[in-house]
């Protein structure tokens, strides 16, 4: 529903989970601090290895660490955030 609510330099905390898909929820009470809380992008990758994601043929065509990386930038993500994804050095995914 519709919620107004005077912040009065209070801000706005915008906060991604993975609890709440595909959900929205808002929480405007008082006196704790306005907070949207809104799915979190990628939530559904987060229990698939890369393996189960990659096929075999890919694999042997480019090697598994290589076609990993590749299969896992179906969703955007950094280096920094691809390398803890796969398990890898930063370094093995650059």
């Amino acid at each position: 529903g519709d919620h107004e609510r005077v912040l009065g330099g209070q801000g706005l905390v915008l906060m991604p989970s993975v609890f709440v898909w595909p959900e929205v929820v808002g929480g405007f009470e008082e006196p704790w601090q306005p907070a949207v809380i809104y799915p979190a992008r990628g939530i559904g990758g987060l229990w698939s290895g890369a393996g189960e994601r990659t096929p075999e043929t890919l694999a042997r065509l480019l090697g598994r660490v290589r076609a990993d990386v590749l299969c896992a930038l179906d969703e955007p993500a950094g280096t920094s955030a691809l390398a803890h994804r796969l398990g890898l050095a930063p370094s093995s995914v650059s």
